[in-house]
């Protein structure tokens, strides 16, 4: 009875920790591993990071709290080099001297399901 107990509990923690996350394929590998980090958190439900061509490059919009309006959204380039934040309690809209509503978007390369 004992052994199935401990089998029983082994097989739960194997599915708990086996939980994948879902991101666009093509992604950069540094945009991957923040979003896994971010995933693991206690983010909200609806956070994510969309990618955007802006400037003749791909970029990434964290938009991890989505429910505080005094939070910005960072941008990142495809190594993970920070170029700004939009938003936040200034409402700040420009990377690089640049409006980012310029930018377009490309998809959702991850949203917080659960």
């Amino acid at each position: 009875m004992r052994f199935l107990a401990i089998t029983a509990l082994l097989l739960l923690t194997l599915c708990v920790g086996c939980h994948k996350v879902d991101v666009k394929t093509g992604t950069p590998k540094c945009i991957a591993k923040q979003i896994k980090a971010e995933d693991s958190k206690h983010t909200g439900v609806g956070a994510k990071v969309i990618k955007y061509k802006f400037q003749g490059k791909d970029v990434y919009v964290l938009d991890l709290c989505h429910k505080c309006p005094d939070a910005g959204s960072e941008v990142l380039d495809s190594d993970c080099k920070s170029l700004g934040s939009l938003g936040g309690m200034i409402g700040n809209c420009l990377i690089n001297g640049e409006d980012f509503s310029k930018a377009e978007m490309i998809e959702t390369v991850w949203q917080k399901k659960k």
